[in-house]
């Protein structure tokens, strides 16, 4: 008995790892910019669209490299 929930318990932690990693790689094969999206077509570009897209590429760390967004991510 405990060596199937010990079986049970790797296979659940192989499957979180692996639908984490694709939850994570997804939005970053899509095309474009995610703070686009984020900020919409209301602001016109100017000083205020690149003093709010500074601010979101800050915030959720998209300056960082992937390893390191991944490890913010799965932490957080």
């Amino acid at each position: 008995m405990i060596s199937y929930l010990v079986k049970r318990l790797v296979q659940l932690i192989f499957v979180f790892i692996i639908a984490l990693v694709v939850i994570f790689t997804i939005p970053r094969l899509m095309p474009g910019d995610p703070t686009q999206y984020i900020i919409g077509e209301r602001i016109q570009i100017g000083q205020q669209y690149l003093d709010l897209r500074n601010q979101l590429v800050s915030r959720f760390g998209l300056d960082k490299s992937y390893p390191e967004q991944f490890l913010r991510i799965s932490v957080h």
